[in-house]
């Protein structure tokens, strides 16, 4: 687009556009009424003063007049207007404007309202839609631009992308509508990727000129262009979208460090690559398309610009907290006294990207009532906002709510520390979600496993800095780094940082930092000497199981088979004492189940840690990992205990058990497995619940396979008797043991067939579809596999027939499929010219083309429209009878039965007489022959 006289004129009041050439039904606004007039204005909010009108070189944000504005303003119920440029209408589909008299120019420079206008959604351009569906007073329209943007971004060029579309991203990552904000972090990756691809990414430590200038062939763009949108968005009060946020800055970090594999020679598994955005790539491919102009050096600016300014910088959003060395802290006092006491601001000590928060004044009149303002050595130039800037989290999001968005404790959250909110100012309250949010991130990150060692190291120290916050929800986060950490880091980094920093949040005051700390604690344990994990897991279970309050205890409970497990390598295995902690004590079984009452005076910590009506499905959880760490010699030690779980009615034990009773058998063998798992799969298998049935079918083959024949057959066996019996009423169980028949076939052989016959049939007569086109996909393999057991194969053959003669046409239309599908298998293996000259096989379906019921019909033209194809392409004679079925169905009453057959009858009749009723001659293969083996949409059209 040119602007030639644009910042020279002044904006105009009002913009004036010829009506479209139809109005469709839907508008940018919620109001679908006809205008008045036969031109629609559109008025503005008063711009910029037009004496001082914006410079040529504007930078990618026009700036508004707030002093504050260095900064993305917070999200309000009624954001402030931020003036953007405007693209022109283009030429091709509208009529330019004449210059308006009263403002001697043709177009605004700024925009301060959302645009009223009846969409010629054809006649616009792909900028001109990114502009008006962005400034749209209609939500829908916002959320619709939102998921449109990397299709819309890569249909204008990069020019106009920075000029007019990256000013638009920060409206849609400060809507007010939360639906919006979930729409654009949902599309962040490939709108992220396609400006840094497309444009040469520039340090932010250029002159002005330097970082806005861009060539006649490319175009530039700051590296931090994108902090400030995702600083808002991770710290936003919506807990999907922060969510939604945080995944998109793993994604990038994650899309990047694959790229630099592949460059490197490095080739993993990159088929699970992130395929937003074009990322869907093998190493074998081209990858410039891609990178772009993505590449090493920019790629580790970026990188460093996420790490470094986003991760860690919005834990420093209002200053760098210094820890002093003479300051006694203690556990005991306040958050207010040890934010007092433990932090203060040194003047020559700001950090430079996120700057101080002055105080702030409550008054209406403040002009900081609507943003957070930062001190005035952060702003470079009155003109020019700093895009590095994130912004502090929004007034509205209060620390209540911050802390319940985590969601990592039960009963109630964070509310048992309520105190702890009213306890030092409000900024310091705001400056602490930025240190939550940050911790969340860098958890994130951390698990990602894309990170350099020099990175860890800086989230050590920024996680031992954070750990000892004032604020006790910020320390829960700050657990749950250091677990993330403690895997990664060298082995001296857990002993001389990270086990310290444990054992003060394991002895915090507040019982949540407790309950957080017992996570990182299998993580620590398995990175230290043996001697010194034995000693670390005893202190710190016995400590915890014996904790005043509930919660705490529940939470060494749940971590204790992780715990036991890392002592698998172990020559002496694991402690005893943590052994029968996770175990428990049978006489305790009556009080978990409520039969028996102990009196509340009788009941200590530790016995209410062995009577938590939690326990059965903890340990149901965490059996697997137990049994494993012990070995099968030691199963004696756990099968009582795993009996007593067993014998549990909740429907969550009996699932949890389900889900793992292959893996059980695997670790036990088989001879264990037949004395104590059998009688659990048929507890499971007969359950009321659809969801343990499908967790235990799902489970058998694995059991099948490691119980032996014999037990194999009665358990194969067992699932047909309870499938006649109609027990299984969900379709996903029935689907499930369907999936799984050529596996059991392969596992217990010929002595089945009979069992896998009778499911197959099952499925076939099914009265879901999913179930039935599973069988019909497992029919060919099956009967491939039976082959060599005539009588087995024959009477399937026979029950198969019935399917043809049955009076429900999905039974008809299920054997069609059959046939069909036993053509695709045979052709294969090279012998379809033999399987479409069976008459029998061709006759079994030609019967049903005079079916009264048009869908079944359908089937058999379909079919014969393959096998003819599948002829004529490799010049084999077509048989009489299909000639004759073709052209039966070229006739039929039906126009849908007619659109499935290929207009090939008249080479069919042309030849036939010319080869005794063969034709021969070869046509060309019709791309839609494929389609129709498959879809039930007919083909195209014939031409007459």
């Amino acid at each position: 687009m040119q602007k030639t006289d644009q910042f020279r004129q002044s904006p105009p009041n009002h913009i004036q556009i010829p009506p479209p050439p139809v109005f469709l039904s839907f508008s940018l606004d919620n109001n679908n009424s006809t205008p008045d007039t036969p031109c629609l204005q559109f008025h503005t909010a008063p711009s910029t003063p037009s004496e001082s009108p914006p410079s040529p070189s504007a930078p990618f944000f026009t700036p508004p007049t707030s002093p504050f504005a260095n900064i993305l303003p917070v999200l309000d119920s009624n954001p402030p207007s931020i003036p953007i440029s405007v693209p022109q209408i283009s030429p091709k589909s509208k009529e330019t404007p004449t210059r308006d008299s009263q403002t001697d120019d043709a177009f605004p420079v700024a925009i301060d309202v959302a645009m009223d206008l009846v969409l010629d959604d054809e006649g616009l351009s792909p900028l001109e839609k990114i502009y008006l569906y962005s400034r749209s007073k209609a939500s829908f329209h916002r959320i619709f631009i939102a998921h449109a943007l990397p299709d819309y971004l890569h249909q204008i060029t990069p020019q106009e992308a920075v000029e007019y579309v990256l000013p638009l991203l920060s409206g849609l990552a400060m809507d007010e509508d939360e639906k919006v904000r979930e729409a654009f972090t949902a599309e962040l990756v490939p709108i992220i990727w396609w400006f840094f691809t497309n444009c040469q990414v520039i340090p932010d430590d250029l002159s002005l000129d330097e970082a806005y200038a861009s060539s006649s062939t490319t175009v530039t763009i700051s590296v931090q262009a994108f902090t400030p949108i995702l600083g808002t968005l991770l710290l936003s009060p919506s807990g999907d979208v922060s969510k939604h946020s945080r995944t998109a800055v793993v994604k990038l970090l994650l899309r990047m460090q694959k790229i630099d594999d592949i460059e490197m020679g490095i080739y993993e598994d990159l088929s699970d690559a992130d395929d937003q955005g074009g990322a869907d790539f093998d190493p074998d491919d081209d990858i410039q398309p891609l990178v772009g102009l993505f590449r090493r050096d920019e790629r580790l600016m970026f990188r460093q610009e996420i790490l470094q300014q986003v991760v860690i910088g919005m834990g420093r959003l209002d200053v760098d907290l210094l820890e002093t060395d003479d300051i006694h802290q203690s556990p005991y006092l306040s958050p207010g006294e040890q934010t007092r006491q433990t932090i203060h601001i040194e003047a020559n000590e700001l950090n430079p990207y996120f700057p101080a928060v002055l105080p702030q004044h409550s008054g209406a009149d403040s002009p900081t009532s609507s943003y957070f303002g930062h001190s005035p050595q952060a702003v470079l130039h009155p003109s020019i906002p700093t895009a590095g800037h994130l912004p502090l989290p929004p007034q509205g999001l209060t620390v209540e709510v911050a802390a319940h968005r985590v969601g990592h404790f039960p009963h109630g959250g964070y509310e048992y520390d309520h105190k702890t909110y009213s306890e030092g100012g409000e900024d310091e309250q705001q400056a602490a979600v930025g240190r939550l949010s940050s911790m969340s991130l860098m958890a994130a990150v951390t698990a990602s496993g894309s990170l350099s060692d020099e990175t860890k190291l800086a989230f050590v120290k920024e996680v031992e800095r954070v750990g000892r916050d004032p604020f006790s929800y910020v320390r829960c986060e700050a657990s749950y780094v250091m677990g993330a950490l403690a895997k990664v880091v060298p082995e001296e980094v857990v002993t001389m940082s990270l086990l310290p920093l444990f054992h003060s949040l394991q002895s915090d005051v507040n019982l949540h930092v407790r309950y957080s700390s017992v996570f990182a604690l299998p993580a620590i344990l398995s990175r230290l000497s043996p001697d010194h994990r034995r000693s670390l897991a005893l202190e710190t279970i016995v400590s915890l199981s014996s904790d005043e309050n509930e919660i705490v205890r529940s939470g060494a409970l749940e971590v204790l088979g992780e715990v036991v497990h890392t002592f698998q390598n172990d020559r002496t295995g694991p402690p005893k004492q943590l052994l029968h902690l996770f175990l428990g004590r049978g006489e305790d079984k009556r009080v978990r189940d409520g039969q028996q009452q102990t009196p509340p005076a009788e009941i200590d910590p530790l016995e209410s840690f062995y009577r938590d009506p939690g326990r059965p499905l903890t340990c149901a959880f965490n059996f697997p990992a137990v049994a494993l760490t012990l070995g099968a010699s030691r199963w004696d030690e756990l099968r009582d205990a795993y009996a007593d779980v067993a014998s549990n009615r909740s429907s969550k034990v009996r699932r949890t058990l389900a889900a793992s009773l292959g893996k059980m058998a695997e670790i036990i063998g088989q001879k264990f497995a037949q004395r104590d798992l059998i009688s659990v799969w048929w507890d499971a298998i007969r359950c009321e619940e659809e969801e343990v049935r499908t967790k235990i079918v799902e489970s058998s083959d694995v059991l099948i396979g490691v119980v032996g024949e014999a037990a194999g057959m009665s358990l194969l066996q067992g699932l047909l008797t309870v499938w006649e019996e109609g027990v299984f009423k969900g379709w996903r169980e029935r689907d499930a043991i369907t999936k799984r028949l050529l596996t059991f076939a392969h596992m217990l052989g010929e002595a089945i067939s009979s069992s896998i016959s009778g499911l197959l049939l099952k499925a076939l007569e099914d009265d879901v579809a999913a179930v039935r086109e599973t069988a019909i996909s497992m029919l060919p393999q099956v009967l491939s596999l039976f082959s060599p057991q005539a009588d087995v194969s024959a009477a399937l053959e026979v029950n198969l027939r019935k399917l043809a003669k049955s009076a429900m046409y999905r039974r008809r239309m299920t054997f069609i499929a059959c046939q069909q599908a036993r053509l695709l298998f045979v052709g294969d293996d090279g012998k379809a010219a033999a399987a479409s000259h069976d008459l029998d096989f061709l006759m079994s379906v030609a019967d049903l083309s005079n079916d009264v019921v048009e869908g079944v019909r359908i089937g058999v033209a379909r079919f014969a429209t393959i096998i003819y194809e599948r002829l004529v392409r490799k010049s084999h004679p077509i048989p009489p009878i299909l000639v004759k079925l073709v052209q039966r169905f070229s006739e039929d009453s039906s126009q849908e039965v007619q659109s499935y057959v290929p207009d090939l009858t008249r080479n069919v009749l042309t030849h036939s007489s010319d080869h005794g009723g063969l034709a021969s001659r070869s046509t060309p293969t019709r791309p839609w022959a494929a389609e129709a083996a498959t879809f039930s949409r007919p083909p195209p059209p014939r031409v007459r």
